[in-house]
């Protein structure tokens, strides 16, 4: 294995330590979309999903009105979410102790 190989999978190893709840992939794709297009945030489609028992609706709505993102149920205890967003705004949305993970993906965005 390579040094470049070995320092990529460090990094990918302390993204994974530091953002556990959230897919490393996504969080990679979104920050090199921030970086070769500044002047636009990436659009993100997300796969939020929280524990069991918690009021999905409520957490739905209060996507909508704090990010303004795109929200719809999915499942017993998942949202989907779609718009333009950072990784600190990704981050933002995961770092709460009723959500058991988020994956999703980034694309340039086109809007």
């Amino acid at each position: 294995m390579s040094e470049v190989e070995q320092g990529y999978d460090k990094f990918m190893n302390w993204l994974k330590q530091l953002s556990s709840k959230v897919d490393s992939d996504l969080l990679v794709t979104t920050m090199y979309l921030e970086r070769k297009f500044p002047n636009v945030e990436p659009k993100v489609d997300l796969d939020i999903h929280f524990k069991p028992g918690i009021n999905v609706q409520e957490k739905r709505h209060q996507i909508h009105e704090k990010f303004g993102l795109q929200t719809a149920s999915h499942g017993k205890n998942a949202l989907l979410t779609s718009g333009r967003m950072t990784a600190s705004t990704i981050m933002h949305l995961a770092s709460s102790d009723q959500i058991v993970n988020v994956t999703g993906n980034a694309t340039a965005a086109s809007y």
